[in-house]
C-alpha cells in the first residue's frame, strides 16, 4: 500500500527538500526493481498464506445426531429467553481473555492494536501541528506585513497615523555578552501602535531592565525556566544578572537560524549590548485586512523594504507536505488488514466453542453477539489505550521538534480525524466479527459436525 500511494504522488508532485536541489524536480521510480519486488512479495504472500492454510486444514469430523428442542423452563430455555444476553457477554468476555491455545495470546492482538492506534494518532497530530506552525506565521515570529530596515521617526510617525496601519512595533537588535564569554543575540521589541502579536509560550514577557524572556531552543539548551536567571555583563563589563520570566518565539533580524536570541526591555537591552549607541531598528508594520498590497507598493518606493522570509527551519518542515497524512493512511490501511485478519482467524479458531454453545441452547443472535463482544474486547481497549498514548508521543516528539528550531511546543489537537478513528475501529471491528457470525444462521449440529 505505501508504495502504491507515495510511488503515483511522486510522480505528480515534489516530495521533499530534494526538489530544490535536483536539476529536474521530484522522485524517480526504479520501475524494474518496483516490478520485481512487487512479483517477489506477492509470491511470499502466497507461500506464507498456503502454509498458513496448510497447518490450518482440518478433517472433517463425523455428523452428530441434531439434539431435541429443549424443554420449556429448563437451562437451555432460560439462556435463550430474557436472561440470554448475559450468558454471551460473560461467554465472550471469558474466551477473549482465554484466547486459544494454537493463537497469538490475546493480550498481544490487544497490544498490537494500541500500537497501531496510537500511531496514526501521533501522525495526524504531528502533521495538523506541522501545517499550523507552517500557516501561522506569528508563531515563528514572522507575521508582519511590511518590514522596514533602518526606519527613521518620520516615517514611523506617519504610519502610525496611516489609518490602514492595524499596529506597528520597533526592534531593536543587539548581542549580549555572557558572564561565560558567549554572545547570544538580544532584542527589544517596543509597541508604538496596536498591540504586535507576540507567541508567549509560557510566563510573561519582560517589564523591567533586569527581566528577560528565552527563546524554547534557548531554553531546552541551557535548562532554563520562568524565576531562573542568565548571568550577563554589563556594558561597563561587570556582571548583570537577568530574571528570566517567560518563554517566547522572539524575532529573528539578521536572517540567521531561529531559536537564539532574548527578548528584553529597551533598557534592558542597553545596559548590556556593547552596541548600544548603533543598534539595529527594524519596524514591523501589520496592515489592516486587503491594504498591505497597495501600503507597501506605496512604501517601497522612499523606504527600505525587507523582503519576506521563511526561515530554513520552517521552509525544511513546509516541504514534508502531506506525508504525514500519507504516512497515517498507510499506516492505517496496514493496521486494518492486521486487525481484520486477527479478529477472523481468532473467531475461525473459536468455532467449536460456538457449536458447542449453539448445541447447549443459545440461539444464533447470541453467538453473534458473542463474536462481536470477541471483536470489542481488542477493539475498544486499543482505543482507550492508544489515543492516549498517541496525543502523548506526538507531544513528546513536536516538543522535540519545536524547541530545535525554537518556536512553541504545544501540538494541535486534530479533533476531527481523531474521533472518527475512535469511532471507525469498534464499528470496523464489528463489521469484521459480522463475517464469520453469518455461520451461526447455519443450524447447531451441523456447525459442530463440519468441524
Amino acid at each position: 500500500p505505501g508504495a502504491g500511494v507515495v510511488v503515483p504522488v511522486a510522480v505528480l508532485a515534489h516530495i521533499g527538500s530534494q526538489a530544490r536541489f535536483e536539476p529536474e524536480p521530484g522522485f524517480r521510480p526504479q520501475w524494474a526493481l518496483a516490478v520485481a519486488g512487487g512479483a517477489a512479495l506477492a509470491a511470499l504472500f502466497l507461500l506464507v498464506t498456503a502454509v498458513a492454510a496448510a497447518f490450518a486444514w482440518r478433517r472433517r469430523a463425523l455428523a452428530v445426531p441434531e439434539p431435541a428442542a429443549p424443554r420449556p423452563g429448563s437451562l437451555a430455555a432460560a439462556v435463550g429467553g430474557s436472561l440470554g444476553r448475559w450468558p454471551t457477554l460473560l461467554l465472550g468476555s471469558r474466551l477473549a481473555q482465554a484466547g486459544t491455545r494454537r493463537g497469538v495470546p490475546p493480550v498481544i492482538t490487544v497490544l498490537a492494536a494500541t500500537a497501531a492506534v496510537a500511531g496514526i494518532v501521533a501522525t495526524v497530530t504531528v502533521g495538523a501541528s506541522l501545517d499550523r506552525l507552517v500557516a501561522n506565521p506569528d508563531r515563528w515570529a514572522g507575521g508582519a506585513d511590511i518590514t522596514i530596515a533602518d526606519s527613521r521617526e518620520p516615517d514611523v510617525l506617519a504610519l502610525v497615523e496611516d489609518p490602514r496601519v492595524a499596529a506597528l512595533a520597533i526592534t531593536d537588535t543587539s548581542y549580549a555578552r555572557l558572564a561565560s564569554g558567549d554572545p547570544l543575540g538580544i532584542v527589544s521589541i517596543t509597541a508604538r501602535k496596536g498591540a504586535p502579536p507576540v507567541e508567549l509560550v509560557s510566563g510573561r514577557l519582560p517589564a523591567a531592565p533586569d527581566e528577560v524572556a528565552v527563546n524554547p531552543r534557548v531554553a531546552a539548551e541551557r535548562g532554563l525556566s520562568a524565576g531562573e536567571w542568565i548571568d550577563t555583563l554589563g556594558t561597563d563589563g561587570a556582571p548583570h544578572a537577568m530574571t528570566v520570566v517567560g518563554i517566547a518565539v522572539v524575532p529573528n533580524e539578521n536572517h540567521g537560524p531561529l531559536g537564539q536570541d532574548l527578548l528584553a526591555t529597551g533598557d534592558g537591552l542597553l545596559a548590556v549590548s556593547p552596541e548600544r549607541n548603533h543598534p539595529l531598528l527594524t519596524t514591523h508594520v501589520y496592515a489592516r485586512p486587503g491594504t498591505a498590497a497597495a501600503l507597501a507598493a506605496e512604501l517601497g518606493g522612499r523606504l527600505e523594504l525587507s523582503p519576506p522570509t521563511v526561515p530554513e527551519a520552517i521552509r525544511n518542515l513546509g516541504d514534508l507536505g502531506r506525508l504525514p497524512d500519507v504516512l497515517a493512511v498507510v499506516l492505517a490501511v496496514v493496521a486494518g488488514t492486521g486487525l481484520a485478519h486477527s479478529l477472523l482467524v481468532g473467531a475461525r479458531r473459536l468455532a467449536r466453542e460456538m457449536a458447542v454453545f449453539a448445541v447447549l441452547g443459545a440461539t444464533p443472535g447470541q453467538v453473534r453477539t458473542t463474536l462481536g463482544v470477541l471483536a470489542a474486547s481488542t477493539a475498544v481497549p486499543a482505543v482507550l489505550l492508544g489515543v492516549p498514548v498517541g496525543l502523548g508521543v506526538a507531544r513528546l516528539f513536536w516538543w522535540q521538534v519545536a524547541s530545535t528550531i525554537g518556536v512553541g511546543g504545544d501540538i494541535d489537537v486534530p479533533v476531527g480525524p481523531i474521533a472518527l478513528l475512535i469511532a471507525a475501529v469498534p464499528l470496523g471491528a464489528a463489521l469484521v466479527a459480522a463475517v464469520p457470525a453469518l455461520r451461526a444462521r447455519t443450524p447447531a449440529v451441523s456447525s459442530l459436525a463440519a468441524l
